[in-house]
């Protein structure tokens, strides 16, 4: 059974957008119920109309079929979001432009509500952060102050043992050794929780890494390996400490989050000479003459290469 004219207008009218048709010269030549309903015009009063007093984006040129985001026009001067999407065709050798027009004001107003309460939940999760970062540094530095009194008392019993029982004294040394490292982690703490203003300075950046490392093992859990494969001697840099620290700790938390099933994360240091002619091992075995380093963090987890 063929379509009617009639039938073909009641599916026309009865479309659940707007539907604005167009001639050659942009001027209204139908408009569905939808359409009096979106833009508060009646039909009638429609026709003859330049198309842009409702959608003031012009629409020749646009890609047909593709879903255009504009600002649409009411009768009463109103401007509302829109969705809309083009197609042309032809009759009688006359060239007709057709827009489906979609009001989207609520869908924009979700999407706002949702943006918000993401941002809003991003400043309580980066006050939650903070908070947690004074209590770290605040617990950082009493634990700090009992190791001191802990390293101060060993100290004293390795002097009273290193001549009567030398086994006893190699014991204290020990945990001497345990506890300098104790308090090098807390120290790193309290360096996270209270970072001072940006303090650059000469330093040896293979050793900050090395001495980092062990903040970063216990980051990365059991079942991610740290493998550091640092230039040979020293490798010396200005720069400031604490921002090449919490560099190393941002990809870190990113590669741990993309090896979920366990991995391996190499960090890689090598001098970089491309900026001077002066002879690269004088520079490696004297920190305070090299000007660049190149630091490289990679894993083996999903993601980008």
């Amino acid at each position: 059974m063929e379509p009617t004219d009639d039938l073909l207008r009641g599916l026309l009218a009865a479309a659940p957008d707007a539907l604005l048709a167009s001639d050659h010269d942009g001027r209204i030549v139908f408009a569905n119920n939808e359409a009096q309903t979106v833009f508060g015009w009646p039909a009638a009063d429609l026709l003859g109309q330049p198309i842009e007093c409702l959608l003031p984006r012009r629409l020749r040129g646009a890609p047909m079929g593709a879903a255009l985001d504009v600002w649409a026009r009411r009768r009463d001067g109103s401007e509302f979001p829109a969705e809309v999407s083009v197609s042309t065709f032809s009759i009688n050798d006359g060239v007709f432009t057709v827009a489906a027009i979609r009001d989207v004001t609520e869908r924009v107003h979700v999407e706002k509500e949702r943006r918000l309460l993401a941002e809003q939940a991003q400043r309580d999760q980066l006050q939650r952060l903070e908070s947690l970062g004074q209590l770290a540094g605040g617990v950082a530095h009493d634990f700090n102050n009992l190791l001191g009194v802990i390293l101060n008392y060993t100290g004293r019993l390795g002097r009273r043992f290193s001549d009567a029982d030398a086994d006893v004294a190699e014991e204290v040394g020990q945990i001497c050794a345990a506890v300098e490292r104790a308090a090098s982690l807390t120290r790193q703490l309290l360096a996270f929780a209270r970072p001072d203003a940006t303090n650059p300075a000469p330093l040896d950046i293979n050793e900050v890494i090395r001495e980092f490392s062990m903040l970063l093992e216990r980051i990365l859990g059991d079942d991610i390996r740290l493998r550091l494969d640092l230039s040979p001697g020293q490798l010396g840099v200005v720069t400031d400490r604490h921002q090449i620290e919490q560099v190393l700790l941002n990809l870190a938390l990113n590669s741990r989050d993309a090896m979920a099933d366990g991995g391996v994360l190499t960090i890689t240091t090598s001098p970089d000479d491309a900026d001077d002619g002066e002879d690269a091992a004088v520079r490696t075995s004297d920190p305070s003459r090299s000007r660049r380093a190149t630091l490289e963090v990679s894993d083996t987890g999903v993601g980008m290469d």
